[in-house]
């Protein structure tokens, strides 16, 4: 039970960091216009920003850490910060026009 509390609670404080690390970082952009987020949106990079992070976690936790382990962490964490933080950008609404280039986002 200990184990599952401290896993529970590394994987929500790590993406809660994750997270606040990203909208600050985006709040502290300096624009001569107006920004607001859609709360919808921002709400939804929630749950991505909180699960990623718990579930990679998850599949590195042994007695004894190996690649075969480490390996599939990492290819949960890195789509999971990519997707909160296209998420989170989705989420600016502001009067400039943002312009997705797939091909980058793909290879982030």
């Amino acid at each position: 039970m200990s184990a599952w509390i401290w896993l529970i609670g590394g994987g929500f404080a790590l993406g809660a960091c994750i997270l606040a690390m990203h909208f600050v970082g985006m709040l502290v952009m300096d624009h001569a216009m107006n920004m607001r987020f859609d709360p919808f949106l921002t709400g939804f990079s929630m749950p991505i920003a909180l699960d990623s992070p718990l579930f990679a976690l998850w599949l590195i936790s042994a007695e004894k850490l190996r690649l075969r382990r480490l390996l599939p962490g990492v290819l949960v964490m890195r789509p999971g910060i990519s997707a909160m933080h296209y998420t989170g950008m989705a989420a600016l609404q502001f009067a400039s026009l943002i312009v997705w280039n797939n091909a980058w986002i793909a290879l982030s």
